[in-house]
């Protein structure tokens, strides 16, 4: 791996496209632009994922619910988007399946929503959904509310770990060339118009150092803080800032093999619980965000209230406490404002501006990146003339007059190329490794590295870890391995970085993986460089971190044992 100065004396020049923003619309866009061979920089205030791509549902979904919403050109982009997905990442992105019981006679519902998903399933071009009576879903999913149950729908969607989706994807544009830098952030824009060039001003989090970079084209792919850097500040925003708060539960304290999908008692909004890294992820919320955006978002009383009413709803033989709880995080996503008094009404669509040489993205689901960063450059397309560019397709849609939204209606699916994962897996590797990788124990650790990593990293960070390195920390699914590698190998800057993103040891282990520091520390403190200070320190400030933003102590407990009251 390049050192970090390395990356920083690259950065000073020009470039055909500058990024701003390292979540998953930041990194689609990055792959893309390096893969028709323009030169392409990628800065992230942050860490990489550090957003919202972070802290989402984990579902790569074509959303069902937006078929109810009308919104059937997302829900068709969405679903296909996912198969595609499927392929290009198995194993990383893996069909799940979601029971969604429903209770009474109301037989106007059970059509309804058989009419969706014979719908849903012929978007995807293949059947996944089925009835189930009463005592088939109570055997698939034993601990759901049995009193009034007349059955319910199995359908199929996927799941993924979004911040290990985002890694990859970024590993993908530096293959093509392309240089990406966390912890450097964009201080101001000079706009360029077409046909000249845009200088942003960089910054250095970690020494300070400032460098101005210049491109035809600047990407705004910093979601919720996209308005920063789209408009002068008399301009009305048009995006708007909603939260979504989960619950991360042992598995053995919410047993589920398959998904479950209900609607919440109060107010009707779809939430789910979904088996994932070894535990049961709980959510969502979906609320305005009026929080300072420098701050890490947090779950509040009320939506803790608000979560644990539905899982009384419908899991009431569990008897779930905050005492349950292995963490909590919360993410904030942008969308466009349409006025919508409920937030959950409002449109999952995304739009694209393009102002004086910098391409705003609004909005955009994790499922439907790739075809949001084709259209992002194509909207980009009429600034890059001039620019060196000879790898850049041509045939694109119609384009945007400056300040204007792109139109998307003239890109379908099968205009996005797929990136180099798909033949990389394919490719031909030494007999050694090959033997190595197939002959070597612990199937479902070597399983999982190949699934997130890739065959090649995979095998290669498998035998290159010793005997005891490859074992699972306690009841997770995580290796001293898997830390050990990204520590090393994948620009882990602080210890929040490794412990939950990199990996989510953080998230899926009490106390946020703190009671595994002192034994790990051997392993992992060289592979980052620090020193004995540097080691206290980081500990110290994760420490507080989880504690303020992801775990579920400071909030108060239930408003009776076992559950929030009624």
């Amino acid at each position: 791996m390049e050192r970090r100065e390395e990356v920083w004396a690259r950065v000073r020049g020009k470039w055909d496209v500058i990024v701003i923003g390292g979540g998953i619309t930041g990194a689609g866009v990055f792959a893309h632009a390096s893969r028709l061979g323009l030169k392409c920089l990628l800065i992230e205030q942050r860490d990489f994922g550090w957003g919202t791509s972070s802290r989402s549902g984990k579902l790569v979904h074509g959303g069902l619910r937006y078929l109810k919403q009308g919104q059937l050109r997302m829900t068709f982009h969405s679903v296909r988007e996912r198969e595609r997905l499927l392929r290009l990442y198995p194993g990383m992105i893996r069909r799940i399946g979601f029971l969604m019981p429903m209770y009474g006679s109301d037989r106007t519902s059970r059509l309804v929503l058989k009419t969706g998903l014979a719908l849903y399933d012929g978007m995807a071009g293949r059947r996944g959904h089925r009835w189930l009576g009463a005592s088939e879903l109570n055997a698939a999913a034993p601990v759901i509310r049995s009193a009034g149950l007349i059955g319910g729908y199995r359908f199929e969607d996927a799941q993924t770990d979004d911040a290990r989706l985002v890694w990859r994807v970024m590993e993908e544009g530096r293959a093509w060339g392309g240089t990406s830098l966390n912890y450097a952030a964009a201080l101001s824009i000079d706009r360029g118009r077409a046909g000249k060039m845009g200088c942003v001003t960089v910054e250095d989090a970690l020494t300070g150092q400032i460098a101005e970079v210049e491109a035809p084209v600047i990407v705004n792919a910093t979601g919720v803080w996209v308005d920063g850097l789209r408009t002068p500040p008399d301009l009305r925003s048009r995006m708007r800032k909603l939260r979504g708060s989960h619950l991360l539960f042992p598995h053995w304290r919410f047993p589920l093999s398959q998904a479950v999908s209900f609607a919440h008692p109060e107010n009707g909004r779809p939430l789910y619980a979904v088996p994932w890294e070894g535990v049961t992820l709980f959510g969502t919320t979906d609320i305005d965000h009026d929080e300072p955006l420098g701050f890490e978002p947090s779950m509040t009383q009320s939506e803790l209230d608000y979560l644990f009413a539905a899982l009384d709803s419908m899991f009431p033989s569990l008897t779930l406490s905050l005492a349950d709880v292995l963490s909590v995080y919360s993410g904030v996503r942008s969308v466009m404002d349409t006025g919508k008094s409920n937030p959950s009404d409002e449109s999952r669509e995304h739009a694209i501006w393009v102002d004086r040489g910098v391409v705003s993205v609004i909005g955009g689901k994790l499922t439907t990146y790739r075809l949001l960063a084709a259209q992002t450059l194509a909207a980009a397309e009429p600034l890059l003339r001039g620019a060196a560019h000879q790898g850049v397709e041509r045939g694109w849609p119609h384009q945007p007059r400056d300040g204007q939204p792109y139109e998307k209606d003239g890109l379908s699916s099968s205009q996005v190329p797929d990136g180099p994962s798909a033949a990389r897996r394919a490719g031909v590797m030494s007999d050694e490794l090959s033997a190595d990788w197939e002959n070597a124990g612990r199937a479902r650790v070597r399983l999982r590295l190949q699934d997130r990593y890739g065959r090649d990293t995979g095998m290669r960070l498998w035998r290159e870890a010793a005997e005891a390195e490859r074992k699972v920390l306690a009841d997770t699914d995580i290796s001293l391995a898997e830390l050990k590698w990204a520590a090393g190998h994948e620009d882990v800057v602080h210890l929040d970085d490794l412990l939950l993103r990199r990996t989510r040891l953080g998230l899926v282990t009490k106390q946020g993986g703190l009671p595994f520091l002192s034994r790990l520390r051997t392993a992992i403190q060289p592979e980052l460089g620090w020193t004995d200070s540097e080691w206290r320190r980081e500990t110290e400030r994760y420490r507080d971190l989880w504690l303020a933003a992801y775990s579920p102590g400071p909030l108060s407990a239930p408003t009776r044992e076992g559950g929030v009251g009624h």
